[in-house]
């Protein structure tokens, strides 16, 4: 039989034989695992909704507005080894979206991708949600219908950043999950938490949760976690590095694109087991069935954030591909290990850049070294500040008889208080900029009053100028108010009325000299120390109003309803209506700031 078949005949076979026999005997052995994979739970079977949450390699993506763009664009995708994507159901929630959507879906349906969307609900209260969920319903037929229709959705998230660490969200998650699993039964829900596991109390209430890990010094830990205390799937809805647009290359370079790639390549290994034979890594099947041809170990989904650079109001750049479509570092890493073809990489170490002059800290002990030398070679100074402090009796008599009220230095101590309150200010922003918190904030305001606090959080020293110019500017015109009001009872100088309202401002000092050795140590982007610094700056700008007015109280005799009339004109009160006007317009609830602060 043998010998009647051409040789080359022959050969074909055998190596086809050959080939099938080496392919059986690689789906049936374990896959190998790198060193550094993480130990990850079996794969559960795809009738119970948590199988979209293993095996993943999935990239947050923004869809382009034109559909053609959108096909083109997943080809690239798809060719990078990304089998899942995680997308905004904004635009296919609109009227007409069911149209852009079609083509999308039937695009990645063909491409063996699969699509999971977030409805638009972001940094909401439990309130917010229950409001929402009323008036979510035709938007969820308009997806339901979409569902039917194309297989590749496979997962429907509700909501991104919600206030998962109160109990009250709970019930009302489950009531939101359970409209949308009536309509899409066949879909795994999920939602999307920056929270940590301790802090998190509603996973029970969705298929599998997925963790925004940006920011972190260990996303690993923070996955190990939730495994660890969460009876359901857990899975990465961001794993990213920001880069800086302007910074140079090299991983000595902090926020360089190398840098990101080395940091993706760190998660991304963790999480993605090796798979060292390429007929393996070839035979892979799509990961929302949550199977591998390898084993029953395949890690969670993991989404990339983000496949292209989208606008952002802090300057902060994620994607693995520029605005103008150039790839950076990180792009291939994301490729070789999503297409099992290379876990190893190596990028130039670049030139550190040199430190900054840190002016607002210069400025800082310029005025408080400043203030030391008046009061050494004043003695009319010395003399009125301890009697401010030592005998405030006295003090006041001296101000009411216009005694030792030095105009000169009463000018001079207006303006270290504006520049004081200027410095914390600036150093607060200089704290809070690197943190996560600050973007998670920007992308929770409105649009147009995202881009005014970026502006303000990523310009510290011109945010520390303003504040400064604006407390001295609110200080003299609260002391013409003052002066005109207590004419009535009694008449007092421009440098009398300065020294009321000048003087009891000093912890404005005190508070600086404590942002300066702030922003000295290991504080920068720990939103915890910014938020005690501004809370107390707060508490004792309160204060020194309560002893203005007191002051001016009893040095002039006048009523007390008077005084509180004043109140309402003090740079305290302004500042305050001010910032709560622009609350008011960024819809955030105060509970959800505070749990993003202290327990994400």
């Amino acid at each position: 039989m043998v010998g009647s078949l051409p040789l080359p005949s022959f050969c074909r076979r055998l190596t086809r034989i050959a080939a099938l026999v080496l392919f059986a005997c690689a789906a049936m052995a374990p896959s190998p695992w790198d060193a550094r994979a993480i130990d990850a739970p079996a794969v559960a079977d795809s009738a119970d909704g948590t199988a979209f949450f293993y095996g993943g390699r999935g990239v947050v993506w923004d869809m382009p507005e034109a559909a053609r763009a959108a096909e083109f664009t997943l080809e690239d995708i798809a060719e990078a080894g990304v089998t899942v994507v995680r997308v905004s159901a904004t635009r296919w929630l609109a009227p007409g979206g069911d149209r852009h959507a079609a083509r999308v879906l039937a695009r990645a349906d063909s491409l063996d991708i699969s699509v999971a969307a977030d409805l638009p609900l972001a940094y909401r209260s439990a309130d917010q949600i229950s409001a929402a969920t009323d008036t979510l319903g035709a938007a969820l037929d308009r997806l339901a219908a979409i569902a039917r229709r194309h297989d590749a959705l496979a997962a429907v998230g509700l909501g991104r950043a919600l206030d998962t660490a109160s109990p009250d969200m709970c019930p009302v998650l489950s009531s939101l999950a359970a409209e949308v699993e009536g309509r899409m039964p066949a879909l795994s829900l999920y939602y999307v938490t920056p929270f940590r596991a301790a802090s998190d109390r509603c996973a029970s209430t969705v298929d599998g949760v997925l963790l925004d890990v940006r920011g972190l010094e260990d996303p690993l830990e923070r996955w190990r976690q939730w495994t660890e205390r969460s009876d359901g799937p857990v899975a990465i809805a961001a794993a990213g590095a920001w880069v800086d647009p302007d910074a140079p290359s090299g991983l000595s370079v902090p926020h360089s694109a190398e840098r990101q790639a080395r940091a993706l390549e760190s998660m991304l290994t963790g999480w993605i087991p090796a798979i060292v034979d390429p007929l393996v890594a070839a035979a892979t099947q799509r990961p929302a069935t949550g199977e591998t041809a390898g084993g029953d170990r395949a890690g969670p989904t993991v989404f990339v954030f983000r496949w292209a650079d989208t606008e952002s109001p802090l300057g902060r750049r994620y994607g693995l591909w520029t605005a103008s479509s150039e790839a950076r570092p990180a792009a291939s890493v994301v490729r070789g290990i999503y297409r099992g073809e290379q876990r190893v990489f190596a990028f130039p170490s670049g030139e550190p850049p040199g430190a900054e002059a840190p002016w607002a800290v210069l400025f800082g002990w310029f005025i408080l070294i400043g203030m030391a030398a008046l009061y050494a070679r004043r003695p009319l100074f010395r003399r009125a500040l301890g009697r401010y402090f030592m005998a405030h009796g006295f003090y006041r008599d001296s101000v009411r008889e216009g005694r030792d009220t030095v105009p000169v230095v009463n000018w001079i101590w207006l303006l270290a208080v504006g520049v004081a309150t200027g410095v914390v200010a600036a150093v607060i922003m200089e704290v809070l900029a690197p943190s996560m918190i600050a973007e998670r904030l920007v992308e929770a305001l409105n649009a147009g009053l995202d881009h005014r606090v970026g502006t303000v959080i990523t310009a510290p020293l011109t945010t520390g100028a303003f504040t400064a110019g604006i407390v001295v500017a609110l200080l003299l015109v609260w002391s013409v108010i003052i002066g005109l009001t207590v004419r009535s009872w009694t008449a007092l100088r421009s440098d009398q009325v300065l020294m009321l309202v000048a003087w009891p401002c000093w912890p404005a000092l005190v508070w600086m000299g404590v942002a300066l050795v702030t922003v000295s140590t290991e504080t920068a982007g720990d939103p915890e120390a910014a938020g005690l610094l501004a809370a107390f700056s707060v508490l004792t700008a309160i204060l020194s109003t309560v002893r203005v007015l007191r002051d001016v109280k009893a040095v002039t005799q006048m009523p007390g309803a008077v005084a509180t009339l004043l109140a309402l004109f003090s740079p305290a009160a302004v500042i305050a209506a001010f910032l709560a006007v622009g609350w008011a317009q960024a819809d955030l609830p105060l509970d959800l700031l505070i749990h993003l602060m202290s327990q994400t």
